[in-house]
């Protein structure tokens, strides 16, 4: 993921916890009293939950891409390792190469 869709997710993660804490604001729910307040006080919380649900699936995301990123750093050193213990490798062939080639040749 680009940097810049990462800055877009932290912003929208940001702009949609403060919309949580405002659909959480018990105190502007509507009473129990009446059947329209009951049902409207439902929609509220189930909108609460909806944006925290939400913000869970950000924060899953943002977590995926963080796990990719250190994936690819690790294959990175694997693969830089790796090329040493060819390199290694082939500097040992090139002079047994070399020694058996004088070895023939006397």
């Amino acid at each position: 993921m680009k940097q810049e869709q990462v800055d877009k997710l932290t912003a929208l993660n940001d702009r949609l916890l403060d919309m949580f804490f405002e659909e959480c604001d018990i105190d502007q729910w509507p009473t129990t009293e009446t059947k329209e307040g009951r049902g409207d006080r439902y929609w509220m919380k189930k909108n609460a939950t909806t944006t925290l649900a939400l913000i869970g699936r950000i924060h899953g995301i943002m977590a995926l891409n963080s796990a990719l990123l250190l994936n690819e750093a690790e294959d990175e050193k694997e693969d830089a390792g790796l090329d040493k213990q060819i390199k290694a490798a082939e500097r040992v062939a090139k002079s047994m190469l070399t020694r058996y080639a004088k070895q023939r040749i006397q």
